[in-house]
This record gives structure tokens, C-alpha cells and sequence, in this order.
């Protein structure tokens, strides 16, 4: 075994080409010296061969081929994967609530007449990136504006925050929401607001989708700023459906060209500043007491009114109004039409209430007085002639009537007195049974009285009876006559 640390330095043998050797003339160009070598490996076999050398290197090529035919392969599987995606890449669906345009090399071109893609399946002969669908959702997009126009508030809801607020409270620009009205007053609203897209070619070439929401917003801004300039703070918060409408219309101006159309705005809360909105609410509460108590006065005059003069009291009203206008301008004439129009009103047959009752009593006592005073008035009519030919004859009739009248009451008694006596002081006790007619007609009076009487006074409860002749010597009464002792006594007399 030879020194592996000793240099060797025996050139190597020639090597016959035949023995797979090189020769001569294949021999390795001579190198420059080099340095001399720190370690030597030493091959036990006296001969190697370059077969089994080259044999030994046969597996490992053997795999390195195999595994470049096994990526080749996989490469080409990917390619052919990639081609058929990019084949059908130029398929896309429009589905419900959606639309869009196909751009070919970036300029939109037209499916049929219009470049907006119908709901359905499309194919474009351009596949991406040469061709592209831009789908975009069409309708029922939402823009909500709750802190915009509204002041921040530490309270949960609107009414605790009304509740809580001050009139020393402050607004502060980038935090609290107002919006400036035409009579230099302050509100504040929220908004709501529904918008589609009409034209996708046109917002397409206007902006983004994702910048859609944002440019609607300031839109809808920029249109309350200048509606809420033109209207009053009254106008504002009770009438927010008119200027929901207004905000619309000058907020679609500015979208105008941009394909987007705003369907629908509303105002779901508009308010003065919460610290008016806490003094309002009371002011309200008092307004609705106020219609709630006229509504009750109105139900009860009309009431009253059908009560008194009946249903048709409408037209009563009317007459009464025409007479007291026709008396204030002085027309005399006119009044007096008026008033003959109104007592044919009040007495009319269609004529109800207390004012008919009313009517209806005072006629029947107009015709009680007739069929009474009346019948007396003509009597005296008639004896007045009479009592200018006989005055003395005239007068002793009607006494001698109104005598015959006083004693044909039931209850009357009549004395009879000594002729000569001047001077008479009685102590009477009435008979029993003339005392109880005294007692029942007193009843019957009174009776009637309250039958008959409407007025307070009882004015209208008299009554008249009529009077029969009185016929001497037939009625009960008592004579005065003296006794043993010369004292006066009174004694009854039978009928």
C-alpha cells in the first residue's frame, strides 16, 4: 500500500484506445505546475474502469429525464387548462336586479341596439382581458344620511335627547348637523334616499360603482343646503313630504348625465333645535286640547241649538242674521221683512224645539185670553154705549153682577148685620165645611197655576172662570143677631 501523503510522481500509463483508453494523441493538454496537493485519493483497484463508471451514472440521469418528462407533462396539462378558461372566459351572467355593458379593449360596445346587457347569459367573442363585462346591481340602492343634518346627541333616542336639551347648549360645526333656513332660522332632518342605475353606459363613464354612494350623498347634500335656503323653518318641519320632493329634484339636476336616477327622498325626523322642539311639544299639547275642547264646545252648541229651535236651526240662524244685519245698516223696510221672515219661521209647522213649544204655549194662552179678557173686552165695548144713555142703570147692573159673583163662590159667607150698627168687631170661626171648600179650591188654584205656568213669574197660569147669577136666599151664609144678654151672635143659614 503506497504513501497516500507521498507525492507520486510516475506519470500515469498510456491508455490504448482499444482498451477504452485514450492515446496519444487524445492526451490531456499539458497543465501549468500546481501546487502540491494536501491529500490524494487512492483508488484500491489498480485499473477503473470508464465503463462501469458511466454505468454507475446511468440511474441518476435516468431519473433526472424522467422527472423533465413528468413537469413537461404537468406544464402542458396547465396550458391546456389555461387556454380552455381563457376560451371561456368570454361567458357572464346578468342575473335579476343587475346590469352592465361589455367593453371591448376598453371602449363599451353595443348588445343589439343598447349597450345595457339584459338579464340572462352573454358571451363575448373577446375574451379578458380583451373583453370585459362590467356588472353592476341596478336597483334598490340606499343612501342614508342620520348624523348630516342632525345634532349629536349622549342620549340614546330623539326623545331622551329632547329631553335633556338646553338652550345653553352650543352647536359646533363638523359635529353637530343644522341645516339654514330662508327666515334665518336653524332645523334639523335625516334623510333617506332610493336611487337606481338608469343608464349604465353613462354611470360607467361617469365614475366607479364603489364611488357611486359617496357622489350621491353630495348630491343630496348639496340639495338640502339649497332647499332648506329657500324654505322657512315652519315649512320644514311640518310640511317635510314637499321638501323631501324639492331635495329630489334638485339633487337629480346635479346627477344629471351621470345615468343614476333617484326614485325616491324621504325626511324620516325633522325638528326645530331640540331646545324649541322640548317647548313645542308642550305648545303642541296645548293646541290639541284647544281642538279637542272646541270640538267639544261646537257639540254642544249644536246641542243646544237643535234643542231650541230644532234641527233645521241653520236657516233659523240665517233669517235671524239677515234681520239684525238689516236693522244695523238701517234699512227699515228690509228689517221689517226680515222679522216677518223669521215669525213665519218660528211659527211654522216644521218649526221644532223649546222655541216651538214655546210658541205653541203662548198661542193657546193667546186663545185662553181671547175666549176670557176678550170675551170681557167686548162686553165693556158693549156697555159702554149703554152707560153713556143711563150711566146710574149701567152702574147698578155690574153691582149687582160683581155682588152675585162674590157671594157665588162655595167658600164665601155672607153676614148679615143689623141695620144702624156703625161699628163691629167679630171673633169668627168659620163653619167646618165651608173652611174645607176653602182648602180645596185653594188646592185646585194652585194646581192650576202650576199647569198652565212656563214663566217664572207664573205670569201665564191665570185662570177665568165664568160667573152664574147669583140667586138670593140660596146659598149658605150666617146672620148676626143678638142673644138674651143683648150680645151679638152669628148663626148659619141653610141653603
Amino acid at each position: 500500500m503506497p504513501d497516500s501523503h507521498a507525492p507520486d510522481s510516475t506519470p500515469p500509463d498510456p491508455i490504448d484506445p482499444q482498451d477504452g483508453y485514450a492515446s496519444e494523441d487524445d492526451a490531456m493538454p499539458v497543465e501549468s505546475p500546481r501546487r502540491a496537493a494536501s491529500a490524494r485519493f487512492v483508488v484500491d483497484s489498480e485499473v477503473v474502469s470508464h465503463v462501469a463508471i458511466r454505468e454507475a451514472m446511468d440511474p441518476a440521469n435516468q431519473s433526472l429525464a424522467d422527472a423533465l418528462r413528468l413537469s413537461f407533462k404537468v406544464l402542458q396539462v396547465v396550458i391546456l387548462v389555461l387556454v380552455v378558461m381563457f376560451l371561456f372566459s368570454g361567458w357572464q351572467e346578468v342575473k335579476e336586479g343587475e346590469t352592465g355593458v361589455l367593453s371591448v379593449w376598453g371602449d363599451i360596445v353595443d348588445i343589439g341596439a343598447d349597450p345595457e346587457l339584459p338579464t340572462g347569459v352573454h358571451f363575448s367573442a373577446w375574451p379578458y382581458p380583451a373583453g370585459e363585462f362590467h356588472i353592476i346591481k341596478q336597483s334598490q340602492r340606499l343612501i342614508s344620511m342620520d348624523e348630516t343634518f342632525w345634532p349629536w346627541s349622549r342620549q340614546n333616542t330623539v326623545e331622551e335627547s329632547i329631553q335633556a336639551a338646553s338652550v345653553n347648549d352650543r352647536l359646533r360645526p363638523g359635529r353637530d348637523g343644522t341645516v339654514l333656513t330662508a327666515d334665518g332660522d336653524i332645523g334639523h332632518l335625516q334623510l333617506s334616499a332610493q336611487y337606481s342605475i338608469q343608464s349604465p353606459a353613462d354611470f360607467l363613464m361617469t365614475m366607479s360603482d364603489e364611488d357611486a354612494d359617496r357622489v350621491v350623498s353630495l348630491a343630496l347634500q348639496r340639495a338640502v343646503v339649497h332647499v332648506g335656503a329657500g324654505e322657512d323653518l315652519d315649512t320644514l318641519v311640518n310640511a317635510p313630504d314637499a321638501v323631501a320632493e324639492s331635495i329630489r329634484t334638485d339633487a337629480q339636476k346635479s346627477l344629471s348625465g351621470a345615468g343614476i336616477l333617484l326614485s325616491t327622498v324621504t325626511l324620516p325626523k325633522t325638528s326645530p333645535p331640540l331646545a324649541v322642539r322640548k317647548t313645542q311639544d308642550a305648545l303642541q299639547d296645548a293646541q290639541v286640547g284647544m281642538v279637542e275642547a272646541m270640538e267639544r264646545a261646537r257639540e254642544q252648541a249644536t246641542q243646544v241649538l237643535t234643542s231650541a229651535a230644532g234641527s233645521d236651526y241653520k236657516s233659523m240662524i240665517e233669517l235671524i242674521d239677515a234681520y239684525e244685519a238689516a236693522m244695523d245698516s238701517g234699512d227699515e223696510l228690509l228689517a221689517a221683512t226680515s222679522l216677518r221672515d223669521v215669525n213665519a219661521a218660528l211659527e211654522s209647522p216644521d218649526a221644532g224645539g223649546q222655541v216651538a213649544a214655546i210658541i205653541g204655549r203662548a198661542q193657546a194662552y193667546q186663545s185662553q185670553i181671547e175666549t176670557t179678557l176678550g170675551s170681557d173686552q167686548r162686553l165693556h165695548a158693549s156697555l159702554l154705549e149703554r152707560y153713556r144713555r143711563s150711566p146710574r142703570a149701567v152702574v147698578h147692573e155690574l153691582w149687582a153682577e160683581t155682588y152675585a159673583k162674590v157671594l157665588a163662590r162655595a167658600d164665601s159667607e155672607p153676614y148679615f148685620v143689623p141695620a144702624g150698627l156703625k161699628d163691629l168687631r167679630l171673633r169668627l170661626t168659620s163653619l167646618d165645611a165651608v173652611a174645607q171648600l176653602r182648602i180645596e179650591e185653594s188646592m185646585k188654584r194652585r194646581e192650576m197655576e202650576n199647569t198652565m205656568s212656563f214663566m217664572p213669574e207664573g205670569g201665564f197660569g191665570v185662570k177665568f172662570r165664568g160667573v152664574e147669577g147669583f140667586k138670593h136666599g140660596q146659598d149658605a151664609g150666617r146672620q148676626l143677631r143678638r142673644d138674651d144678654e143683648g150680645n151679638l151672635t152669628s148663626q148659619g143659614r141653610s141653603r
